[in-house]
């Protein structure tokens, strides 16, 4: 996320085995929050007594928009990231393989698979924190529209009256004025 990187290790099952969280310091760039990604899994494996071999795979959720295929950010205003190959970037520091999609589409897909969506094929979920993200599950499966924002409500025009820029560059988006960061500034 913009403000904290959580991790955890999650079995088969969808136990969390261990988690923890760590500031993603992304005014120090794309190269930092990956090495904060590095040092926070390798935290996470000593808690858990466990080596790489014993991991399947990496998964990271990462707010904006995201290209899963080329494990790339195509654009995250909050992380201030414009194609940044951070799947690349984390495999080399942490030798575990890595997949990457947004975070509200993995949030979602975690309460259906787990949560308290579970009972249900179909979800829709809004987050919180240092943005306002959407993730939509239809069928099982994750709607990432046809540039990889699906779901991304966050930069809906919402207020008129706000002198200030989001991050995303426009001003009166929702993000503005109901995401953590933008309730602390009201």
């Amino acid at each position: 996320g913009g403000t904290n990187i959580k991790g955890g290790i999650v079995d088969k099952k969808g136990n969390i085995v261990c988690s923890s969280k760590i500031p993603t310091e992304r005014h120090l760039g794309g190269e930092r929050v990956a090495d904060n990604i590095a040092r926070l899994t390798k935290e996470l494996l000593e808690t858990a007594n466990m080596q790489v071999s014993d991991v399947e795979a990496l998964g990271m959720g990462v707010p904006g928009m995201i290209d899963s295929k080329a494990g790339e950010v195509v654009y995250s205003n909050n992380l201030r990231w414009k194609n940044f190959m951070i799947c690349e970037t984390v495999e080399k520091l942490v030798g575990i393989p890595v997949k990457i999609a947004n975070d509200a589409n993995v949030a979602a897909l975690g309460e259906v698979k787990f949560g308290a969506a579970r009972n249900y094929n179909s979800a829709l979920m809004i987050t919180l924190g240092t943005g306002v993200g959407g993730g939509i599950i239809i069928d099982g499966k994750i709607v990432t529209g046809s540039n990889g924002a699906g779901g991304e409500i966050g930069h809906i025009h919402v207020e008129d009256d706000i002198e200030t820029y989001c991050g995303c560059g426009n001003q009166g988006c929702l993000e503005q004025v109901a995401s953590a960061t933008g309730i602390t500034k009201t």
